[in-house]
């Protein structure tokens, strides 16, 4: 599918009731978005290929987020966030940062080490990853004044931005999918924390559900690590002790006391995943 009408959002999605679901979800929750939605790896592919900026195709901008089925038909998800990378580096396709390919499959790795240590079941495991991805999906709904500013936020700003939360489990909320319903659970409570001090509903403790409270660390280790306008990228030592010791702005205490056991526990691994799946520019060196 081709068209040169701007495109807001590109779903990638075999399951022809998941597709239809999220395009619904997507267009009642953000009002004008346009949604394109694909059945196949290949399909999106084509689409992307059909939108470079080398394609000579005047208007034809690329989505600003592409959302993704990991496991596809024809190309996988992995694979297609593969091509989009190749793309990106050769100036043929710039996406809005939302998220990055190496971050989804770092995310879903960290969500499924920590799931194992804690002793969920298989079931469990398996809808974190491929939940855990979709954490800030509700960022596409925030202006890219804000969502790519350097530096600081203002206090209005701030509040417009951490909207994301609930935007995201807006668009994943009221489906049967099981594992869309562990994504807006993620997307709402991700930044909640276990003393009460998140947002953006303040809740503390148990009330925050069980992925959320294992995304919270996966995220915050992997900011940590990561390259961002406001600060440069630590090394895995100081992501460690910054989450395990404090450092004013996170503490332990943010975090449930299970899952930062379990972090502890597993740094190691997290160390690793990292270092599997980062590019150069974005990584401060292993420690």
């Amino acid at each position: 599918m081709v068209t040169d009408q701007p495109v807001d959002i590109l779903v990638v999605e075999d399951n022809e009731s998941e597709r239809a679901s999220m395009v619904e979800a997507l267009q009642a929750s953000i009002p004008g978005v346009n949604v394109v939605a694909v059945h196949d790896g290949t399909a999106a592919l084509d689409f992307l290929f059909a939108r470079g900026n080398w394609a000579g195709r005047a208007g034809a901008e690329p989505p600003r987020l592409v959302l993704l089925d990991l496991e596809l038909p024809g190309a996988s998800g992995f694979s297609v966030l593969g091509q989009i990378r190749s793309l990106e580096a050769g100036d043929a396709l710039t996406l809005t940062p939302v998220v990055t390919g190496d971050h989804v499959q770092r995310i879903s790795q960290y969500c499924a080490l920590l799931s194992d240590k804690l002793g969920g079941d298989r079931g469990f495991r398996d809808k974190a990853v491929f939940a855990s991805p979709m954490h800030d999906i509700g960022k596409i709904g925030i202006p890219d004044n804000i969502l790519l500013k350097p530096g600081g936020f203002t206090p209005d700003e701030w509040e417009i931005m951490k909207g994301h939360a609930a935007q995201g489990a807006k668009i994943l909320g009221n489906s049967k999918s099981p594992y869309l319903t562990m994504g807006a659970e993620i997307a709402l409570s991700h930044h909640e924390r276990w003393d009460g001090g998140g947002y953006p509903n303040g809740l503390k403790r148990d009330e925050i559900p069980l992925p959320a409270r294992i995304m919270n660390i996966c995220d915050v280790y992997d900011a940590l690590r990561s390259r961002r306008p406001y600060k440069p990228a630590f090394d895995h030592a100081k992501a460690v002790d910054i989450i395990t010791q404090g450092d004013g702005r996170t503490q332990p205490e943010h975090f449930a006391p299970a899952v930062l056991e379990a972090f502890k526990q597993t740094h190691g691994v997290f160390r690793t995943i990292f270092e599997t799946y980062v590019t150069s520019a974005g990584a401060a060196p292993a420690m």
